[in-house]
């Protein structure tokens, strides 16, 4: 049997709660983190953080490579990941969604999955439209950068501001003539998106092609994939952009909450 970490009034699901807080701060963007900023993050006693972080150590779950040095994710939270990844699919979990948003507005419909250390995004499920005029464009698996076209900025405008002003510092390559290459104006662009809740490509990707793109978020409110709607330009006024924008959002909402994200203020 497990050792238990146990300290006077600190116990039961309240400790868990403080134990999961340690763990959730390791991210991609912030891997290494020293006691004492675990207890700022975190709001943990110094003494509670200690124990934590010892256990930790001990299961594998947290390393220290030096002596007094900071700490990182072990083989055992790796491990973790690993067989969680193995059983959860989103896209899986997110299909009959964007076969539901595909039927509902007679337009391709799509997800692509955030893959943080390579800074680009993964085609993860596409629905083909029953809409006539654009159907399958993009192979599912294939990558895309982060500056170009809905479901791309979508993501992008909620990564963390370090991340995001790395991308929009480019290169930003030249994919169509409306391609946006300007770091200002890209910058303003994820600005405006975040602030109606999706985000627009009009031909930036392809020529004829309009998208609507939407975050897709995880536990803790971190974005973790988008989905989109792509239509031929000529399909794509303004009231039925605005008509389809409630439906992606409506959409990622969903899947959202079924990833674990409580719509926390962001």
């Amino acid at each position: 049997m497990r050792d238990t970490v146990t300290e006077p009034g600190v116990s039961g699901v309240g400790l868990l709660n403080k134990a999961l807080q340690v763990l959730d701060q390791f991210t991609p963007e912030n891997p290494v983190w020293t006691q004492a900023e675990l207890g700022r993050a975190t709001g943990v006693s110094k003494s509670t953080i200690n124990r934590l972080v010892r256990y930790f150590c001990t299961e594998g779950y947290l390393i220290q490579n030096e002596i007094k040095g900071p700490y990182q994710l072990g083989p055992a939270a790796v491990d973790l990941g690993l067989r969680a990844s193995a059983q959860f699919d989103i896209g899986t979990m997110a299909r009959p969604l964007l076969e539901q948003l595909a039927g509902d507005t007679g337009e391709t419909a799509l997800l692509a999955a955030y893959r943080p250390r390579r800074r680009e995004a993964v085609y993860v499920v596409q629905i083909p439209g029953p809409g006539e005029g654009l159907r399958v464009f993009q192979s599912v698996g294939s990558s895309i950068s982060l500056y170009a076209g809905a479901v791309a900025k979508a993501i992008l405008a909620y990564l963390p501001d370090e991340v995001q002003n790395e991308i929009v510092q480019g290169p930003l390559e030249k994919l169509t003539d409306n391609t946006i290459t300007d770091p200002a104006i890209l910058t303003h662009d994820l600005a405006e998106a975040r602030a109606r809740g999706y985000a627009i490509s009009r031909e930036e990707t392809y020529t004829g092609v309009y998208g609507i793109g939407v975050p897709v978020f995880g536990p803790g409110g971190t974005v973790v994939a988008g989905i989109a709607i792509a239509a031929p330009t000529f399909r794509m006024d303004s009231a039925t952009m605005l008509e389809h924008a409630q439906k992606v959002m409506a959409a990622a909402e969903t899947i959202s909450a079924r990833l674990g994200d409580t719509g926390g203020s962001r």
